[in-house]
């Protein structure tokens, strides 16, 4: 009695989100609008792909039905992996709905007419000083540098501390060095935002903030990488990685920053800048690196 009961109830809030399709859809994302009686879920472009973001892990009934399905426009379902509150779904889609025990929510992409183009109020990012931004690229550069030469300092800190040169330090002071040297064909420029233990919220300190969406609306082509401090992926590393990412694109696209030029990826464990062993490094191994890419033209 008690599962025909829940089954129900979920058929009638099958009812009622059929109904709350036609209400307006309202911005849940730099990307898409949704509307629909399910709180708390987003959607984000990831390169080809979609990434559903839920405020919490979903309370999933648990009997034997599809408690969480995700259907494009035509009613397909579409296939998607989980990590842990992000759901990746296997193709980009303009329109999609997200079913969870009934409640739904419809989301429909935004148009390149509702896309940001304006940094958002209290935005203090400085104006290009001339047209080719060249003023801008070299305090870009600056940073860059001058966080680089921090990333060196600490690996130094570690080497003596320890009184033992880590296996890995070969390999990060030749990553390194790769990042100071790009093919000059393409100015590179890459900053690093760090994070506390565990946490996604994007808070660039203030040089960074000095710079970073002048600079990211200048660039050809903005590549974001999400990154945690683990040597060995835990069950939440890779949401955590993928979320550092996706609050840093959320950050340019409110300030900004064309959606389209944003590319994202995520790892969640290694690629590390520091060796890890000490509690300073850990902190610069929690991050997003924001790479920006100018193509020069002759």
């Amino acid at each position: 009695m008690k599962a025909a009961r829940i089954v129900f109830l979920l058929a009638c809030g099958t009812l009622l989100a059929s109904c709350a399709h036609e209400a307006p859809m309202h911005r849940v994302s730099p990307d898409y609008l949704a509307s629909g009686n399910l709180s708390g879920v987003r959607a984000f472009l990831y390169g080809q792909r979609i990434v559903v973001e839920f405020a919490h892990a979903p309370a999933f009934l648990w009997i034997a039905l599809a408690i969480l399905s995700i259907k494009d426009e035509n009613g397909v379902d579409v296939g998607f992996e989980k990590e842990g509150r992000y759901y990746r779904l296997s193709r980009r889609l303009n329109h999609f709905t997200v079913w969870v025990n009934g409640r739904s929510l419809v989301f429909q992409s935004v148009g390149p007419e509702e896309t940001a183009s304006s940094p958002a109020p209290g935005d203090t990012a400085p104006t290009m000083a001339n047209g080719d931004g060249e003023d801008l690229w070299s305090d870009v550069r600056k940073l860059s540098e001058t966080q680089l030469a921090e990333i060196r300092r600490v690996i130094e800190v570690t080497q003596t501390n320890t009184g033992t040169t880590e296996s890995d330090t070969p390999a990060l002071d030749r990553r390194i060095n790769a990042i100071q040297s790009r093919p000059e064909k393409v100015a590179t420029a890459i900053i690093h935002v760090n994070f506390a233990p565990g946490q996604t919220a994007f808070k660039p300190g203030e040089a960074v903030k000095r710079v970073l969406a002048s600079a990211a609306k200048l660039a050809d082509h903005v590549i974001l990488h999400g990154r945690t401090d683990a040597r060995v992926a835990g069950p939440h590393d890779a949401g955590i990685a993928l979320g550092r990412a996706l609050s840093a694109r959320k950050y340019l696209v409110e300030n900004g920053v064309e959606a389209d030029k944003i590319t994202v990826n995520s790892r969640a464990d290694g690629d590390f800048v520091a060796p890890g062993g000490t509690k300073e490094d850990r902190a610069l191994n929690r991050r997003v690196e924001i790479e920006l890419r100018i193509s020069r033209h002759e």
